[in-house]
């Protein structure tokens, strides 16, 4: 990822807290919960994913990748959690503040970095990426589940 494309890439995801709260302004309630299939997020529970794996997941593997030698990240279970943590019985406005809230933080760990930074090293899924190629995933981790979101706000609205 080149500097202008990390530039790019921050911005998206600055303005994805933004883009959560939209998709659910007009969405009806009774489709809050509803799974588009057994194997998917409800878009309460895709929420409440974006809130946990930012938290627990993206803003803690790049405060490691910026103060450690080429740690080992962990790789969450966000099915499991999901599950655990019964995602489609909490409410709506907490998983959405909590997920903007840990959104800042992880980028005020971004603002201002040199150019060395970001080619900084982890192992995170069997493999070695470096801090571009993290927030890379970060990226394509949140337009896939804003994707979700949106699709059944669409079809909730054709309904």
């Amino acid at each position: 990822m080149a500097d202008e494309s990390v530039v790019d890439a921050i911005d998206k995801l600055a303005r994805t807290p933004e883009a959560v709260r939209e998709a659910f302004a007009g969405m009806d309630a009774g489709k809050l919960r509803r799974k588009p299939n057994l194997s998917l997020f409800s878009p309460l529970e895709d929420v409440w994913h974006l809130r946990d794996i930012e938290k627990e997941g993206y803003l803690v593997r790049i405060g490691r990748i910026l103060s450690e030698n080429v740690p080992v990240l962990e790789d969450l279970d966000g099915d499991r959690m999901a599950i655990e943590r019964r995602y489609n019985e909490l409410e709506l406005s907490p998983a959405i503040a909590g997920f903007a809230a840990a959104r800042a933080e992880s980028l005020e760990l971004l603002k201002g970095l040199p150019t060395e930074a970001w080619m900084r090293q982890a192992h995170f899924a069997n493999h070695v990426i470096d801090l571009r190629a993290l927030i890379g995933t970060m990226v394509d981790h949140d337009h896939g589940h804003l994707s979700s979101i949106r699709g059944v706000y669409a079809k909730s609205i054709a309904a």
